[in-house]
């Protein structure tokens, strides 16, 4: 896979800062797509939508964050897998979700999806500063977006 450092340096010197402040795995290992639309999340770019993508709650105390991802995502074919979301098998399509966990490994809150590109990559939908693609999910892992915790395919 192929990483275009080159494409849109304007752009990319604009988002660099806060992706190496956010996301210290990234270094320069990422490459700037495209810019974001504000209409658009995570969520909804990840399915491949032009719009942001809620996820609706039955507002259940003990809801369990990924049972209302995986209803969200049912309703555009995507099932969740067993497939360990660290170690992706290439398919154009796949979406991983990140998540904070708590101690015990279970989901607290979901707080990203990305989308695997035809090459192997993924792309991102990096909030309003734009559409990156990177190699692997571990440099998206940190603070800011937790882990890769599930991953869904059609």
């Amino acid at each position: 896979m192929y990483i275009n450092q080159a494409k849109f340096p304007i752009e990319r010197e604009k988002m660099s800062k806060n992706l190496k402040l956010n996301f210290s795995k990234i270094g320069e290992n990422y490459e700037y797509v495209a810019p974001g639309n504000p209409s658009v999340n995570c969520i909804g770019f990840a399915l491949n939508l032009n719009s942001r993508i809620n996820p609706q709650t039955n507002n259940k105390p003990n809801e369990d964050p990924l049972s209302i991802m995986d209803a969200t995502f049912l309703k555009w074919g995507y099932k969740r897998t067993a497939e360990n979301p660290k170690q992706v098998m290439k398919k154009t399509g796949k979406i991983v979700l990140y998540a904070h966990t708590h101690s015990q490994k279970k989901v607290r809150e979901v707080t990203h999806a990305v989308r695997q590109f035809s090459d192997g990559g993924w792309l991102s939908k990096m909030g309003d500063k734009g559409i990156i693609k990177v190699a692997s999910l571990d440099v998206l892992s940190g603070k800011e977006y937790g882990e890769p915790v599930a991953v869904y395919d059609r």
